[in-house]
Formats: structure tokens, C-alpha cells, sequence
């Protein structure tokens, strides 16, 4: 696959595509339902990503943040 710097690593995944052959290929009667899932959680999880982020913007947070700052949050466990 090719990365986001342009180099071409070696993964052990494949693209949605190719996975969505592989399950047409499975013999299951699960096969299609897992096809649907792989389709749409996707996009549902596209969808929480961005209404987080939208939060995050909209909320005062972002004006409390120094640029090129952080701030490390530790929590030990119990």
C-alpha cells in the first residue's frame, strides 16, 4: 500500500474492494450480512469522527490551548 509519505510499505490488510470479494467468495450465509456491516460502519464511523471533531471546534476548549503547547494527563491505575 501506499502511505501517506508516498512510500510503499508492505501491510497485512487488504482495501475495502478486495475485502468485499473475499466475503463474496466466503461460502456463509453470514457472508452478506458482514458485507453490509464492512460498508456501512465505515461510514458510521466517519460520521462520529467528524461530529467529535465538530464538538471540539465549537466548544471553548480550543481557545484554552496554547499553539505548540501540551499538557500530559496522567492517570495511574487503580
Amino acid at each position: 500500500m501506499v502511505a501517506a509519505d508516498g512510500k510503499r510499505y508492505l501491510t497485512d490488510c487488504l482495501p475495502q474492494s478486495d475485502m468485499l470479494q473475499l466475503v463474496e467468495a466466503t461460502p456463509s450465509h453470514h457472508a452478506m450480512t458482514f458485507a453490509k456491516w464492512l460498508i456501512t460502519g465505515e461510514n458510521q464511523l466517519d460520521s462520529k469522527s467528524r461530529d467529535k471533531a465538530y464538538q471540539l471546534w465549537d466548544s471553548s476548549l480550543l481557545q484554552t490551548i496554547e499553539v505548540g503547547t501540551y499538557e500530559i494527563h496522567y492517570r495511574p491505575y487503580s
